[in-house]
């Protein structure tokens, strides 16, 4: 018997070592949360709850995707990350990248090789050898007549090479999660190698419009590009997007801007962002034909307005009420001051119209270091909310009472929950190894006053 509590007092104190180890490295290294595979992404859309989801319509395109590109959640999508050709659409990281690297006042000067190595027939604004605009020209002539020289001139400024460029554009695909992408030129005239998908072109689109100037200058119908010191003339452009144009049977009011693309290899493609009663969306087709892109992304945007709405969580969580916070404890202990951390204003969800708050289930976990609450629809994400430590002082609560904030500052807010509870089950242990020992100790005495009573009832001889 003695021996067997022995055994279980050491396997307990070992279990607490390894649980405390456990806890250091929880504190120490944070997760870290890797980029999705396409069988991921796949598996996400897959978990999508058919059976209490809006009915979405049928497109004639062979893919497409409805995300809302606030909470990146995906409302709709078929073959979204099937490797398709992009065409022109393209063109939307060739914009980014630019963006990213360059000024607008910057001048591109148009090579040789950028103005002459086109293709027959394919898309350009006839800059010559030589010419020069701002970047800001450029972007126009890029995103709106679709010129292709302006995008091979656009490449070389930013990498002094199209290949080198193209590098640069599956590295940053790759950095904005794409999936099934693989670029080789800047302007989408067509390669075998070159390639994309639904999801992905969604990705690039998120970035995209996450840049102001971008908006501006993707979102004209028409511009008209100055006169230069090589070409002595206005020139006109205009946006070959027909919904953003309002002389044309596909104007849409709620659309704020997007990119056609079109090559006989990749069909028609076209991705579109648009707004309507504060809910944005972003839609993509791909390998399409005339004119189903326009009434595919018709059906799908006005499915994800009709059919959904967004929320802000701070605004409509109970459990971390804007102002109140919440400690969330895993252990729900009693507190009669909850106020560890809110949520922040800016995170969203998107949810179907029949859905209630109060029917999502709630997850808490670290995100690069961020503690974020994420909110699904049974088992499918609908978007999250940051956690965001309060300034407030907990009272009354077990393990925190009387504690000065300023020494969690720093520490993201879920690590307090996960230290509270590692504190519970540490006294619990101190606990059970002190029961342990005085149990030990119990019956060592229990077996020390045995072996004295024996040797008193011994015989005694003399001698």
């Amino acid at each position: 018997m003695r021996r067997m509590i022995v055994l279980l007092f050491r396997r307990t104190a070992s279990f607490t070592a390894l649980l405390l180890c456990m806890l250091c490295i929880g504190a120490l290294f944070p997760r870290t949360v890797l980029a999705a595979s396409k069988e991921e992404v796949d598996g996400r859309i897959a978990g999508i709850p058919g059976d209490i989801w809006p009915q979405a319509p049928e497109i004639a395109s062979e893919s497409g995707i409805l995300i809302e590109p606030e909470s990146g959640t995906i409302l709709y999508a078929k073959n979204a990350t099937e490797a398709l050709y992009p065409a022109s659409t393209t063109k939307l990281m060739t914009a980014l990248l630019t963006l990213e690297n360059c000024s607008l006042d910057e001048i591109v000067t148009y090579s040789s090789t950028a103005v002459l190595s086109l293709e027959p027939g394919s898309s350009h604004i006839g800059l010559r050898v030589g010419e020069q605009l701002t970047v800001r020209d450029s972007l126009y002539g890029l995103l709106l007549p679709s010129a292709n020289e302006v995008a091979n001139g656009l490449a070389e400024l930013v990498s002094g090479s199209i290949e080198a460029f193209a590098e640069k554009m599956n590295g940053r695909a790759a950095e904005l999660g794409a999936v099934n992408t693989h670029f080789t030129n800047a302007n989408g005239l067509h390669d075998d190698s070159h390639y994309t998908c639904a999801y992905d072109l969604a990705l690039i689109m998120q970035a995209c419009i996450q840049i102001p100037t971008f908006v501006e200058i993707d979102s004209a119908p028409t511009y008209v590009r100055p006169a230069d010191s090589l070409l002595n003339k206005e020139i006109p452009m205009g946006s070959t997007h027909k919904m953003m144009r309002e002389n044309t049977e596909y104007y849409d009011p709620d659309v704020i801007c997007g990119k056609t693309g079109w090559t006989q290899q990749a069909g028609r493609c076209l991705v579109t962002y648009a707004e309507r009663d504060g809910l944005s969306l972003i839609c993509v087709v791909m390998k399409s034909e005339e004119p189903h892109q326009y009434q595919d992304t018709k059906s799908l945007l006005d499915y994800g307005f009709n059919n959904f709405k967004k929320m802000r969580a701070s605004e409509n969580d109970p459990d971390f009420e804007q102002g109140k916070g919440s400690s969330a404890s895993p252990l729900k202990l009693p507190q009669e001051s909850i106020s560890l951390a809110t949520l922040s204003s800016d995170s969203s969800l998107v949810m179907p119209n029949e859905i209630s708050f109060d029917q999502l289930d709630k997850t808490i976990s670290e995100e690069n270091g961020q503690s974020v609450i994420t909110y699904s629809l049974e088992g499918y994400t609908l978007g999250s909310a940051a956690l965001i430590p309060s300034a407030q002082t907990v009272t009354n609560n077990m393990f925190l009472s009387h504690t000065d904030e300023s020494a969690f500052s720093g520490i993201s807010v879920d690590r307090l929950f996960v230290i509270n509870l590692w504190i519970a089950l540490s006294i619990l242990l101190l606990v059970i190894a002190f029961v342990i020992g005085l149990v030990i100790f119990i019956q060592h005495r229990r077996e020390q006053k045995e072996n004295e009573r024996k040797k008193d009832e011994r015989p005694r001889y003399r001698y």
